[in-house]
């Protein structure tokens, strides 16, 4: 025991390869969760249903994997899953069916994680108030995304802040036009679940555009050739240009002109990037 107490004071996840009677050790499983959160899932299944283990846990970046190994009793217990979504939005997921349906409960957890709306119980996601929330929550992990180096971003990390809460509203809340209007600026594939009515609305696409050019690809056919669009589209993202009209390159020339200059610097950052170090271009002062 005191060679695995050693490891675990080190490092929790040692527990893993220790013995079933040391993963029974209350002692050793308290300082191993508290080092490592990860470590919850291996220590012994009644241990699982320990509050007081559950909680030690709960302090570590891993409640989301924590909840979901945590004993039904305690995926039942409120205290618990406030704790797990506060430090984890989408531990909602691993919450009982009627704590998902808990307002106080899913309101945590869309301001943890606004992704988290999409395990949140039918009515929930009819609540407009919630599901702005969850979009505005949304939209600061989008921001802080864009900040942080992408060394310092899991997989996790990108899944989340890439997911969609429009999706996952009601259809009523998908068709509200400052809900849809949120959603836009703040997620690059919200005008794919708008309703239809709001894809072919100018004020609605041109938002998304501005915020995500490839939107353009959600947008109704008439907005598709609507030269405004269309150029607030191309100038965020070129490849926008695969989803515009044809016929509003033959008619709008400063369109053209500003396809061929994103085609320019796009050929000129390739021909940087490959060519060796000491022979790239780069900027005076």
């Amino acid at each position: 025991p005191e060679i695995v107490m050693a490891a675990v004071r080190q490092d929790g996840r040692a527990l893993y390869f220790a013995g079933e009677d040391q993963k029974s050790d209350r002692d050793i499983a308290s300082v191993a969760v508290q080092q490592n959160g990860c470590a919850f899932k291996s220590i012994a299944e009644a241990l699982r249903a320990d509050r007081e283990i559950c909680f030690l846990a709960l302090q570590s970046s891993n409640a989301r994997e924590v909840l979901e190994h945590a004993a039904t009793s305690l995926q039942t217990d409120l205290e618990v899953v406030l704790a797990a979504v506060q430090k984890h939005g989408m531990a909602l997921k691993y919450a009982a069916s009627e704590l998902r349906a808990s307002r106080s409960v899913v309101q945590a957890a869309v301001d943890n994680c606004g992704a988290a709306l999409e395990f949140a119980a039918p009515e929930l996601r009819a609540d407009r108030e919630l599901v702005l929330k969850a979009l505005f929550s949304s939209k600061r992990l989008s921001a802080h995304m864009r900040y942080l180096p992408g060394t310092k971003r899991s997989f996790e990390f990108d899944a989340v802040a890439g997911s969609c809460v429009l999706k996952h509203a009601s259809t009523e809340l998908r068709g509200d036009f400052q809900v849809v209007m949120t959603a836009v600026t703040s997620e690059q594939e919200a005008l794919r679940y708008a309703a239809p009515e709001l894809q072919g609305d100018e004020r609605i696409v041109l938002a998304a555009v501005a915020y995500c050019g490839q939107a353009l690809k959600y947008a109704t056919p008439e907005l598709k050739a609507n030269p405004t669009i269309a150029l607030a589209a191309v100038a965020n993202n070129m490849h926008a240009l695969e989803h515009v009209d044809s016929s509003l390159l033959e008619q709008h020339l400063h369109l053209r002109i500003l396809v061929d200059s994103q085609k320019h610097k796009s050929r000129r950052l390739d021909s940087d990037l490959r060519a060796p170090p000491n022979t790239r271009n780069h900027d005076n002062g």
